[in-house]
């Protein structure tokens, strides 16, 4: 999930910053380019790899986050927020929802 999240992130910011790119190059530009379709290709391409680097940081961000509240549920020492700790309750691990996924009967 959170690659898809990361890749999700990556289009939108280079989707953003292609259409600033094509509003500002039209606007400075318009006349003296026959289009401009290959500026912004390289505007996309450039934002496309920077992206990826901010993205990289946000997952990286994330993941230490669930690692640090997964150590304080098993360190028992309270600092996870309680409406944190109520979620996971509620829904509890994998194995709790495998298990009752099964339909409920024995084959």
């Amino acid at each position: 999930m959170s690659g898809l999240t990361s890749f999700v992130g990556r289009l939108f910011i280079t989707a953003v910053t292609c259409g600033i790119g094509y509003v500002a190059i039209e606007e400075t530009y318009g006349d003296q380019l026959y289009s401009p379709v290959g500026p912004v290709f390289f505007i996309g391409l450039i934002a496309f790899f920077i992206s990826g680097m901010c993205m990289a940081v946000f997952d990286m961000c994330s993941k230490t986050i669930l690692h640090c509240f997964v150590a304080d549920e098993e360190l028992g020492t309270g600092y996870a927020d309680s409406k944190l700790s109520a979620y996971v309750d509620k829904y509890g691990s994998e194995e709790d929802t495998d298990s009752s996924d099964d339909g409920g009967g024995e084959a």
